[in-house]
């Protein structure tokens, strides 16, 4: 349940500097939005326990504000230093 909710917040805070462009654009452009989608959220919710960069690694998928919110959805999960407590494998079932 709880990636359930992070994955929604992830749709609400993930960023680039081309994704305002991109979400705003044709169909064509539109299939460049999903794209990173199916690479982003993964790339979010994959974390290995103690290792603080396999969880940073996705930080630059994020405008700063995004950060900032999917790190509070965190809280309680991280460290002192910032590394999960836990591990975590996302897997999607379907596009």
């Amino acid at each position: 349940m709880r990636h359930s909710l992070i994955v929604i917040a992830i749709a609400f805070c993930l960023g680039s500097a081309n994704w305002a462009q991109i979400a705003s654009a044709d169909g064509a452009d539109q299939s460049a939005a999903v794209e990173f989608a199916q690479e982003a959220v993964p790339r979010a919710l994959n974390y290995d326990q103690g290792k603080r960069e396999s969880l940073t690694d996705a930080q630059q998928d994020f405008t700063p504000d995004g950060w900032r919110e999917f790190m509070k959805w965190l809280t309680g999960y991280v460290d002192d230093k910032g590394a999960p407590t836990g591990s975590s494998l996302f897997t999607a079932t379907g596009d």
